[in-house]
């Protein structure tokens, strides 16, 4: 292994949510440690559109003014599904490139207190007497592997989690 790393809480996934956990967690005195799988900033090709309880989120966790002056405000929607079906959205809305949205989440986790480590692409979890105690990682083009044990695992990795290999450990 190349490095290891501890930290009371570790985040895997540094998209909205893993960035506010990790942000949350940080503004706690939680050493938290968040790892994503690309390089920041990164873009993504979809969430560009705030919507109202994005707004409100980012409201609570204190970045609604900062990032709405970066945005597009829009009062009205249309979002159409792959078979042309459509649904419409009225009220407070914005248009942020998700490429802005990331990175200012990431920074602002960075900024709470949490350790940002990236680019790690997550190659297998560790455990313990059964129990998930971190997770090993490979940066690319490298064969060696970055451990990080933490005493509690958070998955945000959206529609990747599967790829994780996670459902052999869950728990239902």
């Amino acid at each position: 292994m190349n490095s290891d790393h501890a930290a009371q809480v570790l985040v895997i996934g540094a998209g909205p949510a893993g960035c506010a956990a990790a942000m949350t967690l940080a503004r706690a005195g939680i050493d938290t440690i968040l790892v994503d799988q690309s390089r920041f900033p990164r873009d993504k090709v979809c969430g560009d559109a705030l919507i109202p309880d994005a707004l409100r989120a980012l409201d609570r966790l204190g970045l609604a003014r900062e990032l709405l002056s970066a945005a597009r405000p829009l009062q009205h929607m249309r979002v159409f599904s792959p078979n042309g079906s459509h649904v419409e959205l009225d009220g407070q809305l914005a248009s942020l490139p998700r490429l802005r949205l990331d990175n200012a989440l990431r920074g602002a986790a960075v900024a709470a207190g949490a350790r940002f480590l990236a680019p790690l692409r997550l190659a297998r979890f560790m455990e313990s007497d059964g129990t998930l105690c971190g997770a090993c990682f490979k940066a690319p083009g490298n064969r060696a592997e970055t451990a990080i044990r933490a005493e509690l695992l958070l998955l945000a990795t959206g529609a990747a989690s599967a790829a994780a290999g996670t459902r052999r450990h869950m728990r239902t």
